[in-house]
């Protein structure tokens, strides 16, 4: 098993891996195909102690900041979960005193914040036609 070979082992089983060649090989091909396996860096022997100094460097930057990223997304994910049901019972309040959206916006705020509203299916009819919606 060669370098490249693992690498793409270790991606499969671990697709955030940060992955550094330390190679002999120049060749374009042997480039090439740590570039298919997203290789983080490349680095040429004999090795230079203050490439790779800054090569780890970079790969310890770059994890933070997808940590962070992980971690505002998670935060948001959550405001949203919090705020959910709340947004819901206005938009429904609202459509009950009869200040709707337009059919189109109507679905795009359907599609975006999913209701799980059980009626028998002619109240659904009798609201769709109501608001104009004539694709359901």
């Amino acid at each position: 098993m060669d370098g490249i070979e693992l690498a793409e082992r270790a991606r499969e089983k671990y697709p955030d891996l940060k992955i550094v060649f330390l190679s002999a090989y120049s060749e374009v091909d042997y480039v090439r195909s740590a570039l298919k396996v997203r290789a983080f860096d490349y680095i040429l022997k004999p090795v230079d102690y203050d490439e790779i100094e800054q090569c780890f460097h970079k790969v310890v930057q770059q994890i933070e900041a997808e940590q962070l990223v992980q971690t505002a997304m998670r935060k948001m994910e959550d405001q949203i979960s919090e705020r959910l049901p709340t947004m819901k019972e206005h938009f429904l309040s609202a459509l009950l005193k009869g200040q709707s959206p337009s059919g189109e916006r109507l679905g795009s705020i359907f599609r975006e914040f999913p209701l799980t509203i059980r009626l028998p299916r002619s109240v659904w009819f009798w609201f769709y036609s109501f608001m104009g919606i004539t694709a359901f």
